[in-house]
């Protein structure tokens, strides 16, 4: 697939009544925003400031409603539009594993994630190293529906599936030189790979550093950690 067959695979997309988010550069950064304009897309090479966790877990969601002393479910929760998660990294994949593991028995969650269509895209550059065997040490262990292979300043990107979803999509698009992979575990057979174990014993190293009462004494608990972080599914109830 060519980068102009990206942008009309984009115009599929807003056709079908998608609301597209993708990565893209603004004033020097890389934050994700809505795509409307298929002509303007383009696949940016670089990890986002921020994650996509927003759109799976909103930062305000209002779970149900009291009316005349009877509680009332949120009929907005029918209304949920259908997203695109285009361009998500391999570890916003993996904080989605965990996040959905964590509200497997959620509905508002689970609601939103039957209307998310996950497109994932390789590692940006100075994280290639971490992968070897593509589809084997890492795909076969993402859930997604469409990923986007390019190493390096290739022109051409190598497509593959992960779901029945992400091939209909695909044949109904009219392009079927892709790739089936099929889910096997979210941790391979053979255990984590020596970069996440090293990972693993540096955080368990780090605890009680420093590092954390500095941080701690700045820390007026904005709760915008919370927020950003991929991977934190703390969150307060109120009435």
């Amino acid at each position: 697939m060519t980068n102009s067959d990206l942008k009309l695979f984009v115009e599929y997309l807003l056709k079908k009544k998608y609301i597209v988010y993708s990565p893209v550069k603004e004033h020097g950064r890389v934050v994700v925003r809505q795509i409307t304009d298929s002509r303007k897309f383009a696949l940016v090479k670089e990890r986002p400031l921020y994650s996509f966790k927003k759109y799976l877990l909103p930062d305000k969601k209002t779970l149900f409603s009291t009316v005349s002393g009877r509680n009332k479910s949120n009929e907005d929760q029918k209304l949920i539009p259908k997203q695109v998660l285009f361009g998500i990294t391999v570890f916003d994949l993996r904080a989605v594993a965990l996040l959905s593991q964590v509200f497997e028995k959620d509905p508002y969650y689970q609601d939103i994630i039957s209307q998310t269509i996950f497109i994932g895209q390789s590692p940006v550059p100075e994280e290639n190293s971490f992968y070897e065997k593509y589809e084997e040490n890492i795909l076969e262990h993402l859930k997604f529906d469409i990923f986007i292979e390019n190493r390096g300043d290739q022109k051409d990107f190598r497509i593959f599936t992960g779901s029945k979803l992400g091939q209909r999509m695909l044949n109904d698009f009219g392009y079927d030189d892709f790739e089936h992979i099929e889910y096997a575990g979210a941790v391979p057979e053979e255990g984590l790979s020596t970069f996440y174990k090293t990972l693993r014993e540096k955080i368990k190293l780090s605890y009680g550093s420093k590092i954390w009462k500095d941080l701690g004494k700045k820390c007026l608990g904005c709760d915008k950690c919370t927020i950003v972080c991929p991977t934190c599914f703390c969150f307060k109830i109120f009435d």
